[in-house]
Parts: structure tokens; sequence; C-alpha cells
């Protein structure tokens, strides 16, 4: 399996130029969870190498492997197509940080979306506006339908800005590189294209993804004001690391305001629903962990959150539920969870002062502590309850 996903692999720096001017290459790897496939690293002379897999290497994304920014794939995940586009899209992360990009969101402020009933309301109209501008085959119309899009976000800003800032940022730093992505996905499946954009913009009006997944609902809206921007500022990718504009603020330049507010889009859902539907979701969501085959095992005590995955933690109340890989500094050590873990936290994300998980077998107990099989040693004591452990940290 893995040889046929690589087979793309030798060519993947001949073909970022056709992706954006001036992609500056990075090194990157593809991995499953027993080695690592390293390509173009200076580190090893930028000759192909095979590692063994560390807890570095987790999800897509870009990393700093050997004091090099690098792309990294997990292909265990993903099929050729997608392991290809996908790598193109993480190269692009690479790519903002060597070009100093500074635009980043602040993660916890997506964490503390408000599910305000106006807010989602004004959000749906104006996605709907933005979806309606990228199918419009008149200038003019895709011109009107792009103010009103405008028009809706200006609304939530007055109300919410710190909140569509977030979006906007997130927009900033994703859309492009889902736009690259888009292409390079297009480029290597045998599909029409309207298909494949279909498949990239499909969540861009799914009410659920909306009011659920607040991030990653802004990857089709930033890539759909990429794709307009290719339409009203031809020159917006030659000219984005020159300033410090959004994309939005940068579609914006390019129109303006509207007198009166547009026609309103029906809905085909209720916003309460939508609202109920999102809390029961992630209440779900802890239900689900909580219900994990294996023992139970809750550590007590100070720790500091040092390395998330933005994209699959639910916040519900003072629970952080981390999916996907999550790293926290615990008694002067930095201990990696590659499964779900839930997090009871003071004063945000990062301060911790509890942790759930799910383990196979009971501790082995030390002369000090004990030792998790594949977690760490800490130093403390222990205590059972029925089938579930207790563990409280030592000071």
């Amino acid at each position: 399996m893995i040889n046929q996903q690589l087979t793309e692999v030798t060519t993947i720096h001949t073909m970022l130029p056709n992706y954006w001017p001036h992609f500056i290459a990075s090194p990157y790897a593809y991995y499953n969870h027993e080695s690592i496939y390293l390509y173009h690293h200076p580190q090893f002379n930028g000759q192909e190498v095979i590692l063994p897999w560390n807890n570095q290497f987790t999800g897509c994304t870009s990393i700093i492997f050997e004091n090099e920014a690098t792309a990294i794939v997990d292909i265990n995940i993903l099929n050729k197509e997608e392991v290809y586009a996908t790598l193109i899209h993480e190269l692009f992360h690479c790519h903002q940080y060597h070009k100093k990009e500074t635009r980043f969101p602040n993660e916890l402020t997506g964490m503390a979306y408000p599910l305000e009933r106006e807010n989602i309301q004004w959000r749906i109209q104006e996605r709907e506006w933005l979806n309606q501008a990228l199918r419009m085959k008149d200038i003019n119309k895709q011109r009107e339908a792009i103010q009103a899009f405008i028009y809706w976000r200006e609304k939530r800003e007055e109300q919410y800005n710190e909140f569509v800032q977030y979006e906007n940022l997130i927009e900033t730093i994703e859309g492009p590189a889902f736009f690259i992505e888009y292409h390079a996905y297009k480029d290597i499946v045998n599909q029409p294209d309207e298909r494949v954009l279909e498949r990239y913009l499909k969540s861009l009006t799914d009410y659920s993804i909306m009011t659920n997944k607040i991030r990653h609902s802004c990857y089709p809206s930033g890539l759909a004001i990429c794709l307009l921007l290719e339409t009203f500022s031809p020159k917006w990718k030659e000219e984005l690391f020159d300033h410090q504009l959004t994309l939005y603020e940068v579609l914006k330049q390019e129109f303006e305001s509207l007198a009166k507010a547009p026609k309103r889009m029906h809905l085909a859902y209720s916003l309460d629903n939508l609202i109920h539907e999102a809390e029961i979701s992630k209440e779900r969501e802890i239900s689900h962990f909580k219900e994990t085959n294996g023992l139970l095992f809750t550590l007590i005590g100070q720790g500091k959150i040092q390395q998330f995955d933005p994209m699959n933690i639910i916040k519900l109340h003072k629970n952080f539920l981390h999916k996907n890989g999550m790293t926290i500094r615990l008694q002067e050590q930095s201990i990696y969870f590659s499964k779900p873990v839930l997090a009871l936290t003071e004063n945000g994300l990062s301060d911790v002062t509890q942790l759930q998980f799910f383990i196979d077998h009971p501790p082995e107990q030390t002369i000090d502590g004990i030792s998790i099989d594949g977690i760490g040693h800490f130093l403390g004591e222990l205590k059972q309850i029925g089938d579930n452990f207790q563990f409280i940290l030592s000071k």
C-alpha cells in the first residue's frame, strides 16, 4: 500500500511552482506508525531516508523537525490522491513559515465561540451568499452576491468582532493552503472539475458543520474567497505576504458596501434546533469517550499543555477532549498521548488540573510511584476504585 501512495513523491518539489508563485520547497515525510519516509531534509543531505516512527509525527501537519520546517502526512488515513494533495497543503504551511507569516488566530477564541442565535443566523446568510457568488455566471450578479456576503459579515463584525476576526484569520492561514490542495487534488484525480469543486466546498453551506465545527467551516469559506480573488484581484497571490490584511479584507477592498440589506436566504433548518444539536453533539462526544473499552485512569495534579491539534478538540464547560494527539508537561517531563484524553482545566486550555484516559493494563507500581506502558513514569500515590484507577501527582 505504501509504495502505491509514494509514486508521486519524486516529482513533488518540481510541481510546487504550478500551485503558488515562488513556492519555497521544504522537506516532507510520509509515515505510518512504524516508519517515517523523509525526503529532501538537509540534515540527511537531501537524501531519502527511512526512520523509525516517533511521536513528533502525529496527524497531517507541518512541524519543525531537526530545525527545519517539514510537512508530514499520515499515510494510514488517506488514499493516494489525498496523500498527494494533503502534502501540497502542508508544504504551503511550511512556505508560510519561511515567509514569516504572523496572521495566526488565537485558538482559545475559537473554543469560546458563542452559539448565539443571531450570530449563527447571520453567519448562515453570509455563507449562502458566498456560495451564490461562486455559482454566478453573470459578473454583475456575482458582484451583487459578494456585496451581500460582505454586508452580512460586516453586520456580524459590529456585534461579534473578536470571533469574526478569528474566522478571518483562519481563512487567511488555511484558505490558501486549501486552495492549492484543491488544485493539487484536481490535477491527480480523473474527475470533472465541477465534481472536485463540490468535494471541497460541500461544507461551505452545511448548517451542522457551520455550528458544530467553526474552525473546520472556515477552510471552504477561505477557499471560496481565494477563488473569487482569482477573478477580482488577480495579483493576490503575489502580494499576500506583502501586507497584513486578511483574505476577506483583500476581497472587501474591491467592493463598495451595500446601502441597504440584501434579501434574506431561506433557511432550511430551525436555528434553535441547530444550536441544540451543536450542544448535544459535544455532550455525545464526551459520553462516547467515557464508554471507551479499557481501564479508566484519572491523573490529578498540575500540568501544562504544550502541543495539541485544534481541529480535534471538543470543549464542554471546563473540559477539553483531545481526540487526536496531545503533549503535556507533567513533573518536569513532556508526556505524549496518542489516544483520546479528557483534560479538566483552569484559566483556559493550557493549565490542566486533571486528566482522564483509558489504559489496557493496570499500571506497574514502583517504589515512588507508577509506570504506565506507552505513556511514562509518575511520582505520587495510586488508588484503585473498582476497575478504575486514580493517581495523585507528587508536587
